[in-house]
């Protein structure tokens, strides 16, 4: 798949044309002052138990593994039940620096999920034994298709596809400013195949960008006179945080 990277003022968007992807990722933030990130639980796709959970798992994953550092996930669901705080991706962001001054943060990631598990397949196999039969003087093991007839039929069935469509972004607490954001879908036979193959590609462009950062990197600002993929207002709706 190839990728193609746009940049902008300010901003780093990298779009990737086979997986119909929206990653944009600040290359020019300093992340050595993010001391504390507080990952909050996506929330579930309706119908699939837990499935919220799974998604910010990967993330936490790819974020660790990049060095940031986050806030313990037991201390974070303790403070946000005692002051009774409920956040998903429409709280607006002044609620959202308050939380993350609750949580004694400097950035709070929070996400969407949807997912749609297709019809699953159906069919039919004939049930098969293994008898024994003599060949050249000896016994071996052979499958035999039973006769047929009522009851040598057995049912099959396969989990059907999966179509997930996921929204991550990293809010910082003091400014409110969009630090990374992506907006990712992928159809897969499986729902955590489903969910890697929508997250991981985007993520590493992220953690790569982090991981420069806080080993002392700095990107210079460039500039294109001309857009590709993505028009001129794209940049300021995601400002605005109009996504």
């Amino acid at each position: 798949m190839k990728a193609a990277i746009i940049l902008g003022p300010g901003l780093a968007a990298i779009l990737c044309v086979g997986a119909q992807a929206n990653v944009s990722v600040k290359r020019y933030v300093d992340y050595k002052e993010i001391t504390s990130t507080a990952l909050l639980i996506i929330p579930d796709a309706q119908g699939l138990r837990d499935s919220g959970l799974m998604l910010t798992d990967m993330v936490r994953s790819h974020l660790e593994e990049a060095g940031l550092p986050l806030l313990d996930r037991t201390t974070q669901q303790a403070l946000l039940k005692e002051k009774n705080i409920e956040v998903d991706i429409h709280t607006p962001r002044e609620k959202l620096r308050a939380v993350g001054h609750d949580l004694g943060v400097d950035a709070v990631v929070i996400g969407r999920l949807n997912a749609e598990v297709e019809d699953a397949e159906v069919g039919t196999m004939s049930s098969r034994r293994k008898i024994l039969v003599r060949r050249n003087g000896k016994f071996v093991q052979v499958w035999r298709d039973p006769d047929p007839g009522p009851g040598q039929v057995r049912y099959f069935q396969t989990d059907g596809p999966v179509s997930v469509q996921m929204t991550i972004k990293m809010i910082r607490v003091d400014t409110g400013e969009v630090l990374w954001f992506l907006a990712e879908e992928s159809r897969k036979r499986g729902f955590q195949k489903a969910l890697r193959s929508a997250l991981d590609s985007p993520m590493r462009s992220v953690t790569s960008v982090i991981k420069k950062s806080l080993s002392g990197r700095t990107f210079k600002p460039k500039r294109r006179k001309k857009w590709k993929g993505l028009d001129r207002g794209w940049d300021d709706r995601h400002e605005g945080g109009r996504f």
